[in-house]
């Protein structure tokens, strides 16, 4: 997976630079320098994106989701048929022609290879033909919502209640029909006209089951689930704080201990009104809660966390009408607040979604812990979405969670291999470190393989500073003197097995050796683990630039 659309990594072959030390060659089109990008799961890392939305991964977890004659179960009767190339919602032919006999319980079913639990939508696309009614029904009775397509009206026919459900008219009698269920679901069906004996027709197109609270632009899927948006292979080029050209976002691996980070039905509410799907949230879809207030209220999770550890609590907010907001961390073990209610009213405005942001440290005895979004005394709604408590001093990128339990977004990894490059060369690397530092692993690599490279790492946990260091063939260390809470920019320029550091326009001290100067340089790898930070730019030059130009690359 290549990222040069949008961020800048560039290899220079000799004489590539210009004469102000800038780069202007473009990346070879053979496919060299394309970096490969690894995160460990797909749906657990976001975004910000060019229109300062939150974009996420997305799967559609039912297989031949627009084939209706293949995975699919026909249950339409002896005489009951499936036909494919009907008009569609869309225009095209891609839609299928059910028509059921006298079968009473006639309908179109998916056993799904694996079973799901914690909060998913199902929808699909239907008209009817003659037929009167629709319904989806999962497992069992007790998960069913039907649609009437005289009406344009969607009922809930289960004895548990769908968190969400409706029909959207999307013109020419075709409707997307969905339900929203928080429930555990291995067979998905769709009825024709349920529970009646007489023979009728309804066109289908387009199935989709999805975790999350509503129904997404629709995914297709063959032999395997469909996927679409940031895949655990996908570079996060990301545009928070509004900017218009975005840097590749690098985290450490990060668990969200939130149990239901968008379903706040799960949470414990003491008074007020809470409603699902009452409006867009950060992410551009209709999924964020809405929770309105009388006299005094609370809206609580309940979460198991370690003793002596430093958590970040996070979550969106927006106001409509209210006049007071707090958050609040109680240590349920020792009944003692760990922070008492605190305001962030002044934090928030009406037209526009702020991320609040607490950090807390646990006590010695205490894992049992209740957060609250609100603890309000005077009447009001609020807008909420996308609630996050993970181990750590600061909060890392939004890690959706609809599972019950906790979900845990693995470090991002990304490397390219097999270059080939000569050890003369000048490794330029600019990034930014205003969050803070965690750790010291490394965080930029170069080098012939995992044991002979030199590389860029964090050297404090608190303070601004980092470490060009040596490993295998390569060695020495150089701590620049000069570095910022910030944008940074690197130069490491080998010759003749001598590396010396550039850093913000300064020449530092000191000096890195190579060993080997027959080794060739073969990988460059860029990782979340150490420090979170924006990588925006990275250049390397297949010769030694010289000192005036590695100054004026990294002024």
């Amino acid at each position: 997976m290549s990222f040069f659309d949008d961020a800048s990594l560039v290899f220079l072959p000799s004489g590539g630079a210009g004469k102000d030390g800038k780069a202007y060659s473009m990346k070879p089109t053979n496919g060299d320098g394309d970096f490969t990008f690894s995160r460990g799961s797909n749906l657990t890392a976001t975004r910000v994106d060019s229109n300062g939305l939150i974009a996420k991964g997305r799967e559609n977890l039912l297989l031949q989701s627009n084939q209706f004659d293949t995975t699919w179960t026909n249950n339409l009767g002896a005489s009951g048929t499936i036909a494919d190339n009907q008009s569609g919602y869309d225009g095209s032919n891609d839609a299928w022609l059910l028509t059921k006999d006298a079968t009473t319980f006639a309908r179109v079913q998916q056993t799904l290879d694996t079973p799901i639990s914690g909060v998913w939508t199902m929808s699909a696309y239907l008209k009817a033909g003659t037929a009167t009614l629709s319904r989806f029904r999962f497992n069992s009775a007790s998960y069913m919502v039907e649609f009437n397509f005289s009406t344009g009206v969607a009922t809930d026919e289960g004895s548990v209640s769908a968190i969400d459900f409706g029909m959207t008219d999307v013109g020419n009698g075709w409707y997307r029909c969905y339900a929203t269920f928080n429930a555990s679901v291995s067979i998905a069906q769709i009825y024709v006209d349920y529970n009646t004996s007489t023979s009728t027709t309804m066109f289908i197109q387009d199935a989709q089951l999805e975790q999350g609270l509503v129904a997404t632009e629709y995914i297709e899927s063959g032999a395997t689930t469909g996927l679409a948006g940031i895949l655990e292979d996908s570079p996060r080029f990301d545009y928070s704080g509004g900017a218009s050209c975005p840097s590749l976002l690098l985290e450490p691996s990060r668990t969200n201990e939130i149990g239901y980070s968008e379903y706040l039905g799960s949470w414990f509410s003491s008074g007020g009104t809470l409603t699902a799907n009452a409006a867009t949230s950060p992410e551009g879809v209709q999924n964020a809660y809405s929770y309105t207030n009388s006299e005094f209220t609370t809206l609580r999770d309940s979460v198991t966390l370690s003793t002596s550890t430093q958590y970040t609590f996070s979550f969106y907010a927006k106001n409509v009408d209210a006049t007071i907001a707090r958050y609040r961390v109680y240590d349920d073990t020792n009944a003692a607040d760990i922070i008492s209610a605190t305001s962030y009213f002044s934090q928030l405005s009406t037209n526009e979604w702020k991320r609040i942001e607490v950090t807390f440290t646990t006590s010695a005895t205490g894992t049992q812990y209740g957060v609250y979004l609100q603890n309000a005394n005077q009447s009001g709604k609020m807008l909420f979405y996308g609630a996050q408590l993970e181990e750590g001093s600061y909060a890392t990128s939004y890690i959706p969670n609809h599972s019950g339990g906790s979900v845990t977004r693995e470090a991002d990894s990304s490397i390219v291999e097999s270059l080939g490059y000569s050890s003369t060369c000048t490794f330029y690397y600019e990034f930014n470190t205003t969050t803070g530092r965690e750790g010291s692993s490394p965080f930029a690599e170069v080098g012939k393989d995992n044991s002979n490279k030199f590389y860029i790492k964090g050297s404090s946990e608190s303070n601004p500073q980092f470490q060009v260091q040596g490993n295998g063939i390569f060695s020495g260390s150089i701590s620049p003197t000069n570095e910022v809470s910030g944008t940074n920019k690197i130069v490491v320029q080998w010759s003749s097995g001598v590396g010396v550091v550039f850093s913000n326009g300064v020449k530092q001290i000191g000096t890195l050796t190579n060993s080997n100067t027959s080794e060739n340089i073969d990988f460059i790898t860029m990782k979340g683990n150490g420090t979170f930070h924006d990588s925006k730019q990275l250049l390397f030059f297949e010769q030694a630039l010289p000192d005036n130009q590695c100054i004026a690359l990294t002024s």
